[in-house]
């Protein structure tokens, strides 16, 4: 009896087949188009929003300051502007892996100038109120969802802990966090076939999801089983805890000129993070085939306008040409510079001199780009809220903070009716007690009398008083002050009042998300340490703008730890402590980055961390 060949082995074999031939050029393409992204296209969109900043009148933004420069005209068209201009790069890229690989799978290939000349045929797919969707689909939903379709100009994307840490921490928030990943898993599996039907099809955004959303209604679940097993191999691989490292202190998120430092000091991690680089990409595009391969087994109609090959040539070549010409002009400028030097005869008499000096200059500026000011401070563990030892806030998690050998436990004030400060983080005490009842509508003995819990965990609402008392001598303190609008008297007088009266200055640290708080304290209360705690920024933070902020450390949220951020920190003498991190890996990342302390939920975990990599650094 003659068998029949099973038509979805046949694509998997055909698929398999075509990314063995097609990985070379294409793996080629995907690191010359990272490198792009990474030194040129990112920095240019940097500097259009820094620009923007400049116009708006700030070097860099921090906090509700954000918001205040996306409403300025700068700000709106500097926004629109590097969108465009990122969702193109990000629609390029896709339409030359996919253009190549349905080429090739097709039996018809074309080489990889052929398949970037031909992606521009395409973009007639973005012409339409649709881009607007592929924008969040590409540069929002793909980097979240980071299942290997993220493009190189925006690779990752996550939720700030700050919202999604506070969410967790309560059941609803919990059940609301599920439901927004599960909507956007389905989202992402409803759009599967959105790029390739944008880019073979030349089907708009709004076209490409309908269509995307019925083939996978009408597929058989057995045609998708390799791409299921594909995307699996890459949540075991690469997604938390992941068995592949893909955070490397150092050499993710930073520059070039960090690189090259890591380079000679850290070769190790650079070799692990260009491996791990490698197999990425080289998954990136085995998904892409098996989409491609998924999309013509389902029906997927392809409609590509190759009469406008000669055309785009044309185009191309007129561009070079003007580029060259570019090019010569500055060159033909540059030996006339050059000539006009050499026959002087100042040079002709100095010019072992001059040569020497150029030397040390070029140096000098070398050494200034990978040098960067060492943390010189002592590292420190903080317990966020106390600790989750008790519940949040409460002197249980206070002592929990203690018994984990933290240098300071973290605490949050709000006054209360009657003006007490007392310790708490939410105005309103729904989340903690069960009661919809606000901090500024109870005095603090009514507060006292409220019983919060978490995490099958009981406890009291204390007063700042209450709380220095219990601390003294176990533990410092690092004070945030919050507002909630309803104050009667000043949070910043009513704090420094209480910790006066308790000759606790030398044991506490102050802080605020509140620059106008801050502000005041530096103002009234020079002798005080005070910090600026910071969830967001926008622009590059430099030496100038970090020390106009006059304040002595900085609180940076988790996705802000950057290498070249903490080095500017650190060069303007400002210590930075980092919020709120709960996994070992990262706590060691932040270190290595410079960070001076760790606010974490999980002190008796940072101990061990600090305390090993104050080992390390001392061997």
């Amino acid at each position: 009896m003659k068998q029949l060949k099973s038509p979805v082995l046949t694509m998997i074999g055909t698929a398999l087949l075509s990314f063995i031939r097609i990985l070379p050029p294409l793996l080629f393409f995907e690191i010359i188009y990272k490198l792009l992204c990474t030194l040129i296209f990112s920095p240019l969109l940097s500097a259009i929003m820094q620009g923007a900043l400049s116009l708006s009148g700030y070097e860099v933004a921090f906090n509700n300051e954000i918001a205040g420069f996306y409403t300025t005209i700068p700000g709106i068209i500097s926004a629109i502007v590097i969108c465009v201009l990122a969702g193109f790069l990000a629609y390029f890229e896709y339409a030359v892996l996919i253009l190549m690989i349905y080429y090739r799978y097709t039996g018809n290939p074309v080489s990889l100038a052929d398949s970037m000349k031909m992606a521009l045929t395409t973009f007639k797919s973005l012409a339409s109120p649709g881009f607007i969707g592929f924008l969040f689909y590409s540069l929002g939903l793909l980097p979240l969802i980071n299942l290997g379709f993220a493009p190189s100009i925006r690779p990752e994307g996550e939720i700030p802990n700050f919202i999604s840490g506070e969410l967790y921490k309560s059941f609803f928030g919990s059940v609301l966090m599920v439901v927004f990943y599960v909507i956007m898993y389905l989202l992402f599996f409803c759009a599967i076939f959105v790029l390739p039907s944008m880019v073979l099809r030349r089907r708009k955004f709004g076209n490409a999801f309908r269509f995307s959303l019925s083939l996978l209604l009408s597929m058989k679940l057995k045609n998708a089983i390799a791409i299921i097993v594909l995307f699996l191999l890459w949540c075991v691989l690469f997604l938390y805890p992941g068995i592949v490292p893909t955070y490397y202190a150092g050499i993710s998120d930073a520059s070039l000129a960090e690189i090259l430092g890591n380079f000679f000091f850290s070769w190790k991690s650079l070799l692990q993070f260009l491996l791990t680089e490698g197999l990425q990409i080289c998954l990136t595009i085995l998904l892409f085939t098996f989409l491609v391969a998924l999309y013509g087994i389902c029906g997927g109609r392809v409609s590509l306008n190759e009469q406008a090959m000669p055309t785009i040539e044309r185009r191309l070549k007129k561009t070079q040409g003007f580029a060259f010409k570019i090019y010569n002009g500055f060159r033909f400028l540059g030996q006339k510079i050059a000539s006009w030097v050499q026959r002087r005869a100042f040079y002709q008499k100095h010019k072992r001199p001059i040569w020497a000096i150029s030397g040390i200059l070029l140096f000098l500026v070398v050494f200034g780009i990978l040098h960067y000011q060492p943390n010189t401070y002592d590292h420190v563990v903080v317990g966020h809220r106390g600790s989750a030892y008790g519940v949040e806030n409460t002197l249980e998690a206070v002592q929990g903070a203690i018994d984990a050998k933290a240098d300071y436990a973290e605490i949050d004030i709000l006054l209360s009716k009657d003006g007490v400060p007392v310790v708490i983080h939410d105005e309103n005490l729904k989340r903690l007690s069960g009661e919809n009842v606000n901090v500024y509508d109870l005095t603090a003995a009514q507060l006292s009398k409220i019983s919060l819990s978490q995490n099958d965990m009981t406890g009291k609402i204390s007063t700042l008083n209450e709380v220095i008392d219990y601390s003294r001598g176990k533990i410092d303190l690092l004070i945030e002050l919050k507002l909630h609008g309803h104050e009667k008297k000043s949070l910043v007088d009513e704090v420094v009042k209480v910790v006066e009266q308790n000759h606790f200055q030398r044991n506490c640290e102050i802080m605020s998300l509140e620059y106008s708080l801050v502000e005041e304290l530096k103002t009234n209360y020079p002798e005080y340490t005070v910090g600026y705690c910071v969830y967001g920024n926008l622009g590059q933070a430099r030496l100038n703008s970090l020390r106009q902020l006059n304040v002595d450390f900085l609180i940076i949220e988790e996705s802000m730890a950057s290498n070249s951020f903490i080095a500017q920190c650190n060069q303007a003498w400002l210590p930075v402590y980092i919020w709120t991190v709960n996994q070992q890996q990262t706590m060691e990342s932040c270190l290595k980055m410079g960070a001076s302390g760790i606010i974490t939920d999980k002190p008796k975990d940072a101990r061990k961390v600090v305390n090993a990599f104050i080992r390390e650094s001392m061997q």
